[in-house]
């Protein structure tokens, strides 16, 4: 059998070609329309399905045909692996986990997930404008500011008091906890709930005649109120319209003092010219805060001392994923195994050896400790009957 010419094939081809492109470039050029600018492109693609065409045809007679269709098959492939080079690394991954860590629950999923007598349930969002602590009774407080509600739990971990508002939700984020009392700079009230169970809210009134009082004599009360108060925060200003007392603060001074002292809770304006970084976490090393309470975590990070191991105590790293989305942990508490899996935010390549050998971080003082390894930290208090988790955005109780 006679083989086709090559050379009228490929006249035929730029033949056609010509005829298509050329119009429509000469379309595009003098409309210069998106309409144009698609038909030039369709013409495009029309234009190289005629060039495959022609290849294919002429690869049942040519080798050359059919090494440029395999090099144009290798040059399209290599692009799709490089378009979808994620996918791919995933469905690997996926494929690649042993079966057993299938049974692995994702927290983030389950309201109560328990095993052999125990629970693991959720609490609140562990948001950093929602508060959890101790009191004095060794009752654990929790506060949802999305919500407006605060929650009382005893050492057992069972609920036994709930306090709902919606002058506790604290959308502009202006209320916090100063000796266990709940304390609005904005609004200028409190409430002693967290203590007795009160949920009347008082009015912090305004240091009469605080208005006309100097620079100077503004830090003289200042110093004042760190030597006598019983506990006392100076809260930044942020947007001057949200304070229900600007009108007092005439000079538009940039923080409120709010305090308690003589059993009395009272607040005046001061310049925050001198102080610099406001940050709350700065406040108590500048000595502007006394008697905040700060979440659990965070709180026996000034109280205890810390240390790093390869030991594991609670938390005990299993496995992780080829492409690090998931990692798989053992979750021991009381010789009771929960199986968790989790997918940080924030991931690298898997690499096994690396996330096993990572240090778990302790931290410890008279009464409690912590254990945290990744994203897992565990709260522990010998007055405690139960445990507190975190998984960095949501908070949990296992008893």
């Amino acid at each position: 059998m006679d083989k086709p010419s090559v050379k009228k094939g490929i006249r035929t081809v730029v033949v056609a070609m010509l005829l298509i492109l050329v119009p429509l470039f000469s379309l595009l050029v003098l409309n210069a329309s998106y309409e144009a600018l698609y038909l030039f492109f369709g013409g495009l693609v029309i234009s190289a399905i005629l060039v495959v065409g022609f290849l294919v045809y002429y690869s049942f007679y040519y080798r050359w045909a059919r090494w440029c269709m395999g090099g144009i098959g290798a040059f399209l492939l290599w692009i799709l692996v490089v378009i979808y080079l994620d996918d791919i690394k995933k469905v690997y991954s996926d494929w690649s986990i042993p079966d057993k860590y299938a049974r692995y629950k994702i927290l983030e999923y389950e309201t109560s997930y328990r095993e052999q007598g125990k629970e693991i349930q959720f609490l609140m969002e562990d948001d950093v404008y929602n508060y959890y602590f101790l009191n004095a009774k060794n009752e654990l407080v929790c506060f949802d500011h999305y919500l407006g509600a605060m929650y009382k739990y005893d050492i057992g971990g069972r609920m036994i008091d709930k306090f709902i508002s919606e002058k506790l939700e604290n959308h502009t984020r202006e209320g916090f906890f100063l000796n266990y009392y709940f304390v609005n700079t904005i609004r200028n009230f409190y409430t002693s709930w967290a203590i007795d169970g009160d949920t009347l809210m008082k009015p912090i009134t305004f240091v009469e005649g605080s208005d006309k009082w100097s620079a100077k004599q503004r830090l003289e009360h200042l110093n004042i109120v760190k030597e006598k108060a019983e506990c006392y925060m100076l809260k930044e200003i942020i947007i001057y319209d949200d304070d229900v007392s600007a009108a007092l603060n005439k000079d538009k001074l940039g923080a409120k003092v709010v305090y308690r002292q003589d059993q009395k809770w009272q607040f005046f304006y001061l310049s925050t010219d001198s102080f610099g970084d406001l940050s709350v976490y700065s406040l108590r090393e500048k000595g502007l805060e006394k008697g905040w309470n700060n979440n659990l975590f965070i709180d026996i990070m000034d109280t205890g001392q810390k240390t790093e191991s390869h030991k594991r105590g609670m938390i005990r790293p299993q496995y992780i994923s080829y492409d690090g989305e998931n990692q798989y942990y053992d979750l021991v508490i009381d010789n009771v195994t929960f199986r968790l899996k989790n997918t940080p935010y924030y991931y690298d390549n898997g690499n096994r050896e690396v996330f096993m050998q990572k240090e778990t971080l302790y931290w410890k003082d008279k009464e409690a400790s912590t254990e945290s390894l990744g994203d897992y930290e565990v709260y522990q208090n010998v007055h405690l009957y139960y445990k507190l988790l975190t998984n960095s955005n949501k908070l949990y109780i296992i008893k």
